[in-house]
């Protein structure tokens, strides 16, 4: 009885302790959770205020990939220096379009002449390698020509052109 009375009051002792330490420590711990909270609020809001910067970064690269098309192809403003020293006064466009290699063109040529002339200014000039007419109608008795043209680079001057 009187082992059982004294090891019980260490036992008892030893318990109270053991209950003062996980109480105080769940203060240390309680502590520690809303630390990491405040830290992941704090995080969150920094990768909250990129996220228009990785939109923007997006948007860019697309705009990137855009121009490298374009300078792979063939260089659009000496495309349309080519048209504006080959297009009769007479000649009007209607649609232009270009490609990689090639540019096409619908328009009306008030006389034949006009288309004519077209055809051999773009045959005269040194980037050209192959001319095809696509669709070819007249009106007006043959003085109101519409057409459809398709206008083939050299390759050597289609690199020239990139630069």
């Amino acid at each position: 009885m009187l082992w059982a009375l004294s090891i019980g009051r260490y036992i008892v002792v030893f318990t109270e302790l053991i209950v003062i330490l996980s109480f105080l420590s769940r203060f240390k711990l309680d502590r520690e959770l809303t630390d990491l909270n405040e830290a992941i609020a704090r995080q969150k809001a920094i990768i909250l205020s990129y996220g228009t910067l990785e939109e923007d970064i997006r948007f860019t690269q697309a705009q990137l990939a855009l121009v490298r098309q374009t300078q792979t192809g063939v260089n659009p403003i000496k495309t349309i220096n080519l048209l504006s020293r080959t297009m009769p006064t007479d000649v009007r466009l209607e649609k232009f379009s270009l490609t990689d290699t090639a540019f096409q063109i619908s328009g009306t040529a008030l006389s034949p002449q006009g288309f004519v002339s077209l055809i051999n200014n773009l045959n005269l000039d040194p980037t050209v390698s192959e001319i095809n007419v696509g669709k070819l109608s007249s009106q007006d008795e043959g003085h109101t020509i519409t057409f459809d043209l398709t206008t083939t680079f050299k390759q050597a001057s289609a690199s020239a052109q990139r630069s």
